[in-house]
């Protein structure tokens, strides 16, 4: 058993959430893809121009970003060019190259499961995976959540 690849079904299958215990949802726009925002804070604030003051306020070239809620996508937004020195202005359906997340993601996703209780930080792999206690190697019993995340598991 890989602990990397066990940790993220554990995160996973902890994460899954019934969506009336979210609350109420903002509507969904229905804007198609690549088209002007929908208004987050007030009429004239779209996402697009929140993009284009945080990519002018950092130098980068383009940024693209959506909004959802447990009902769907509320807003979705882009700003910025899709090559430096070129013309050609960057849309929500671009590509983009995400790079390395899956430590930031994986580690975010555990400490919500840990602020929700769902977890703690001293949770052994061994206790969320109870089926696979005899495939853990014997050194790797007692890493914690904490541990794995922490590339201090041994």
């Amino acid at each position: 058993m890989r602990l990397p690849l066990a940790l993220a079904v554990v995160l996973a299958l902890a994460c899954a959430r019934d969506p009336k215990a979210t609350g109420p949802e903002a509507p969904v726009s229905s804007s198609p893809a690549g088209a002007p925002a929908t208004a987050i804070a007030g009429p004239s604030a779209s996402l697009d121009a929140r993009l284009e003051a945080i990519r002018a306020e950092h130098g980068v070239p383009a940024l693209a970003a959506a909004v959802t809620r447990a009902a769907g996508e509320v807003a979705r937004g882009a700003a910025g060019v899709r090559r430096l020195g070129e013309h050609g202005a960057v849309v929500a359906t671009d590509a983009f190259h995400v790079g390395s997340v899956t430590k930031p993601f994986t580690a975010t996703l555990a400490g919500i499961l840990v602020a929700e209780g769902r977890l703690r930080w001293a949770t052994k792999l061994i206790e969320t995976l109870p089926e696979g206690r005899t495939e853990v190697r014997r050194e790797y019993a007692d890493a914690t959540l904490a541990d794995l995340l922490s590339h201090e598991a041994g």
